[in-house]
């Protein structure tokens, strides 16, 4: 319930801090509150999704959705643009936290099964790439 109360907080407070930046008003100012806004609610709303038995990436992924500039606007599109520099940083912890989640002892027995679907998908990708950048077979004269 705690960590509830403090997620609300930390989301009022980034509201409220929105609330008093004008439209046009200077986004560098505003860039370092919008990361450490964005850190620490993460935090707070990967171990409230952790709860509900999902994966904390899906609370960091959940909150980038509603806080940024399509949904709650907390987090500007200039912010974001601002931002950019983390971007790379962001998918790259995402990545390698997901592929913490993995059960390596969970997905052998299903590791042939796993192969033979990744190689077929791979050939028809391959197969029907090739198909689509064949030269034509009968050139039209202009």
């Amino acid at each position: 319930m705690r960590r509830a109360a403090a997620f609300a907080i930390v989301l009022l407070a980034g509201w409220v801090a929105h609330q008093g930046v004008p439209a046009a008003g200077p986004v560098a100012s505003a860039v370092p509150f919008a990361l450490g806004f964005a850190l620490i609610a993460a935090v707070l709303a990967g171990e409230l999704v952790e709860r509900l038995s999902l994966p904390r990436v899906s609370g960091y992924l959940l909150l980038g959705l509603v806080c940024g500039p399509y949904v709650a606007n907390l987090i500007t599109a200039p912010m974001a643009r601002e931002l950019q520099v983390f971007n790379g940083i962001a998918v790259a912890l995402i990545a390698f936290i997901a592929g913490l989640e993995i059960n390596v002892e969970r997905l052998r027995p299903r590791a042939r099964s796993l192969v033979t679907l990744s190689a077929a998908v791979l050939g028809v990708m391959y197969a029907t790439a090739g198909v689509g950048m064949m030269p034509p077979l009968v050139s039209v004269p202009p």
